[in-house]
């Protein structure tokens, strides 16, 4: 899988051109969601991939990491998020020219849930010479402009990622002590899912990945 590969990519150059009439203008962006999983939240982390100069903000605090235009930002943002509602903006100030950006926010719980939050429709955008202050509740976002997707460049410090789905036959343990899922592979870490639940991973150390499978309950 590559990076933002679901995400979809949202319009943030206002202006073919910039002038004394919107130099100061700035296009905010905000994604409301709500974490209630009953675990604590064991890591967040956002992917964003930004055309233009941005900055971010989690739940009233600004995050302080630089996000660096034309390249696929990691940033642990495990500090900022909390339980029940979030709200995050980001802004991204008036440039010239056709830009856009696209983002993941993937939240883990101690308990092995797991959701996404991708950039789409469910995102608000607003233009405006000020921040939307908070007392107000953010009046005035409308539906972002949405561009053809684009693949995130090579080169460019972005994460690589691959993707492969196994399934279990029926009884596939049946009259067995234990049954053990054997894995080489070079990287920096592997993670196996079970129906989108982390079940183990592990850091590349050069050895083979062994898991016994008989500590998973699997319902088949």
């Amino acid at each position: 899988m590559t990076p933002l590969e679901s995400s979809d990519w949202l319009k943030t150059s206002a202006v073919d051109k910039l002038d004394s009439k919107n130099i100061l203008r700035h296009r905010f962006f905000l994604k409301e969601f709500s974490l209630n999983n009953p675990s604590e939240i064991k890591r967040a982390q956002l992917l964003i991939y930004p055309e233009s100069n941005c900055h971010l903000r989690l739940n009233s605090r600004w995050i302080n990491q630089k996000i660096i235009p034309g390249k696929l930002n990691v940033v642990d943002v495990t500090g900022y998020v909390q339980k029940g509602d979030n709200k995050f903006m980001l802004d991204f100030p008036f440039e010239d020219g056709d830009k856009a950006f696209a983002a993941e926010l993937d939240v883990e719980y101690f308990n092995t849930n797991r959701v996404k939050f991708t950039t789409g429709q469910s995102w608000l955008m607003k233009d405006s010479y000020t921040f939307p202050p908070y007392l107000t509740g953010y009046s005035g976002f409308n539906a972002p402009e949405s561009v053809e997707s684009k693949q995130v460049a090579e080169g460019a410090g972005q994460l690589k990622k691959k993707q492969y789905e196994f399934s279990l036959p029926e009884g596939y343990a049946d009259g067995l002590n234990n049954v053990y899922l054997r894995i080489n592979c070079t990287g920096d870490k592997a993670r196996l899912f079970y129906n989108y639940r982390l079940m183990a991973d592990d850091f590349y150390n050069g050895d083979t990945w062994e898991i016994g499978l008989n500590c998973f309950n699997f319902s088949l």
